[in-house]
Formats: structure tokens, sequence, C-alpha cells
């Protein structure tokens, strides 16, 4: 608006009546002030989302200049550039610094799953590391447990250098079939390996994927004896339930790992194995979890050594049977519920009558030498538990 000279030399004698003199910002105001910018910037574009923090940046520099005119109408002239400067070199400093960070933790998180999972897998943590907690949590997962069968007494037989070659060739296959699926190979132990569905990241198929892992493992054997020359087998425990997940072990070494009773159990079933001959036993909870994507028969309700709750097993044996296979497994329930109930003779016909059809069945020839013994023992205490007495 046009002033008038006198209404200038008028509002100039005023301010010097007034002492009321517009002053620049002295060097100390200018830092504090500046200062007290980049702190909210630091921490707005530390801890905000990128395009919060990007938002936070455009409103503190459109907000700036008005903020100015309040301090212009109180005497004080700010410094219009070098806050604003101030302000986008933190806001990129921030950037650089959370891009180098991001990256970093990235990595680290390649380089400690890249052995243990698949690569989708590590492409959904590492774009998503929220989803993953690490420091511990109490979690529903299905466990697998396997062990090559006779292993050790081949490698007895074997130069080391042979042995290396044979295991990490089986364990090779195994660990791909794992990964493929989506679980975790959680260790190596000796010629075992044990596994976790649902950890680190959660999610709700857990029990139908490691199903799928333990029929694929068990269906690869074949195709490795015949590439190795040997004759091996797996045994293959299935548990699920809920475990304690996370890092465990030492601040120098540590691993991301399973633990509880669901884990113990999983272990155990793997080893029961050898007293039914068969390849794969599942928990009643892994057989339920599944679905009816598989066909499972019910083995057997035991107690391991050690434990004093009954455990109802099953074995998982395909994904799909033919109506004869579902006629023996019909036979093979008729022939259970008599042993449950002690009723020995017609037991011992089902069981027979499996075992013309299956010859090699193991479960079938366990209870009927197990028959015999109880009915030697002629107990009265007999509840339909078998509780082992070794492991």
């Amino acid at each position: 608006v046009p002033m008038p000279g006198v209404e200038i030399h008028a509002n100039a004698i005023q301010t010097v009546l007034d002492g009321a003199y517009l002053r620049h910002q002295s060097s100390a105001e200018f830092l504090w002030f500046a200062g007290v910018l980049v702190v909210i910037a630091v921490i707005a574009f530390l801890y905000l989302p990128i395009l919060w923090a990007t938002a936070a940046l455009v409103a503190e520099i459109a907000i700036y200049p008005f903020l100015a005119r309040i301090f212009f109408n109180g005497g004080i002239i700010l410094d219009l550039i070098w806050p604003v400067f101030a302000m986008l070199a933190t806001y990129l400093a921030v950037l650089a610094y959370r891009n180098f960070t991001e990256f970093r933790e990235k990595r680290k998180l390649r380089n400690a799953f890249a052995h243990y999972v698949s690569k989708d897998l590590i492409e959904k943590v590492t774009s998503d590391p929220a989803a993953l907690n690490l420091g511990g949590e109490r979690r529903e997962i299905s466990v697998l447990f396997l062990d090559i069968e006779n292993f050790t007494t081949l490698s007895e037989k074997l130069e080391p250098a042979k042995v290396v070659e044979v295991i990490n060739g089986y364990f090779d296959e195994f660990s791909k079939i794992i990964m493929d699926i989506g679980g975790t190979v959680d260790k190596f132990e000796g010629d075992a390996i044990m596994a976790l569905f649902g950890a680190p990241l959660p999610y709700s198929d857990h029990a139908a994927k490691a199903c799928a892992a333990a029929l694929k493992i068990r269906d690869a054997v074949a195709g490795l004896n015949s590439h190795f020359g040997y004759n091996l087998n797996v045994r293959i425990g299935l548990g699920t339930g809920d475990a304690i997940v996370g890092n465990m072990g030492s601040r120098e070494r540590f691993d991301y790992t399973a633990m509880g009773d669901t884990v113990n159990t999983a272990s155990r079933l793997e080893g029961i194995n050898k007293f039914y001959k068969t390849r794969i036993l599942v928990m009643h909870k892994t057989c339920v979890a599944a679905g009816g994507a598989f066909f499972f028969r019910e083995v057997d309700t035991i107690c391991p050594k050690g434990k004093s709750d009954p455990l109802q097993i099953h074995e998982l044996m395909d994904s799909t049977v033919s109506d004869e296979g579902r006629k023996v497994v019909a036979v093979w329930d008729e022939a259970l519920a008599a042993y449950r109930a002690a009723n020995w003779a017609v037991a011992e016909a089902k069981l027979n009558e499996v075992l013309a059809v299956l010859p090699e069945d193991g479960p079938s020839r366990t209870l009927l030498d197990r028959i015999g013994e109880l009915k030697q023992a002629a107990t009265p205490l007999w509840d339909g538990v078998w509780r082992f007495k070794e492991k």
C-alpha cells in the first residue's frame, strides 16, 4: 500500500519515541531457534514413516514464514533461508541414516536366515521386519523331527569324507523340501533335522505344511538311495501346539529356535516310530489341524517313558489312499478297538486280516506281539494305554 512521505517520517519518529526498534536475531538466538527446529525434525524424521516424515518437513517449511511474521510483529527479524536449509539438510541426513540402518538390518536378517528358510520367506521378513518377533513369544506352531535310520552304523564303515558327502547330500534335499514348502530348518544334530512351521513368520496352515514336507521327504529317500547306492530310510515325528520361539543362547552366540512340550513330543514320536516300524508318526492335534488333505490312521494311545499323560498317536500314510487301502484301515480300526477293550481273540483275528493284505505292516505286528505279552501277564489293570519303558 503506498504511504505518503509524511507518514513514513511520522512512523520513524514514533519508533524512536517508543524505542520499538526492529532488530535481527542474535547469533545465540539463531542457534537456539535453529536447534529447536532441527531437534523437532530429527524426532519426526526418525520415528515417523517416510511418508509422514516428508509431510512433516513440508508442514514445517510452510509454517515457518508465518512464524517469522509473528516474530517480526514482535520486533525480531528471523533469517528466512538458513533455518529452512537446516531442516532440509536434517531431513536428507536422517533419510540417509534410516536407509543405511534398514539396509544393515535387512542384510543381518538375510545372513541369519539364508541357510534356514526359503528365499520367498526371507523377502517377506526383510520387507516387513515388524512381523518378525525374535525376542521370544509363545505361539502355536508345528515341529518336524527327522532322523536318518541306521546312518550311525553306516558311518562307522565309511571314510570321513564319504560320510560328509552322503549326509550333506541327503540333508541338502531334505532342507530344500522343508524350505520350499515354507518351513524353517532349525538345526542339524548329527543325522537328524529339526524344522519349524509357523515360525519365525506365523501362518495358519503350519500343520498341513509340516505333513506335506514329511511326505515329500519320505518319498525323496528312494531317489537319494539310488543316487548314493545305500539303503537308508527316515523316521519322522510331527507335533503341533504351543511353543516358545525366539533367539536363544548366549550373548556371543544364539540361534532362533523353539522349546516346550510340543517340541519334546515331536522328538519322542520320531524315536517311537522304531517300535511300530512306521515312517511318520504325528500327534492327534497335528492330525486334526492338518484337515482333510491327508490320510491318517490312529495307531495307539501311549505314554512315552517319563510322561504321565496318555498321548494319542497317528500314522501319516499319504495325501490320498485307494479304496482298498481305506478298507484295510477300517479293519485295523476294528482291531485297535478290540485291543483296547482287551478282546484279544477279535483283535488277533483282525490284525491277521490286515497282515494278509499288508504282510509288512509294522503296527499290526507290534500289537500282535504285545497281545501275546498281555495275555501271559493276565493283568486286570489294562486300560488300553501302552506305557513305554524305554525311549
